[in-house]
């Protein structure tokens, strides 16, 4: 009995751990630059860390954004209550890089991370590591 909750848990162990989600997640561990600048300085840098946080940085603002990132398919969300509406009721501009409604969203690329955008200049500009 217990040897076969022993191979059950391997079993399941070993789906998760090489899901195609999973290793994907695990290959985009590490720090992201935008192609694009901003008056000389990259535009955006992310940093998506192993226990499944990012940390956010806007070239010209002097704000680091904290949240959560996950994979979905082909994309990688990431969440943030900065994203919110009104999030920083003192004027400060919108931190999102994406302009989806509530959450940054890119699709994974075998180059980067794209960003998912509906009507945005940012059309050409991507996050490489």
């Amino acid at each position: 009995m217990v040897l076969r909750g022993l191979f059950l848990l391997v079993l399941l162990f070993y789906t998760v751990s090489c899901s195609p989600s999973f290793v994907m997640a695990k290959s985009l561990i590490g720090t992201y630059y935008s192609s694009c600048t901003l008056y000389g300085e990259t535009e955006l840098v992310l940093l998506i860390k192993e226990n499944g946080d990012f940390e956010y940085r806007r070239a010209l603002l002097d704000i680091e954004i904290n949240g959560t990132w996950e994979v979905k398919g082909r994309q990688l969300i990431l969440k943030s209550n900065s994203f919110l509406p009104n999030a920083f009721p003192d004027g400060t501009p919108e931190i999102k890089y994406t302009d989806n409604d509530i959450d940054d969203v890119y699709t994974i690329r075998s180059k980067g991370l794209y960003p998912m955008l509906k009507n945005s200049g940012r059309k050409n500009c991507f996050l490489r590591k």
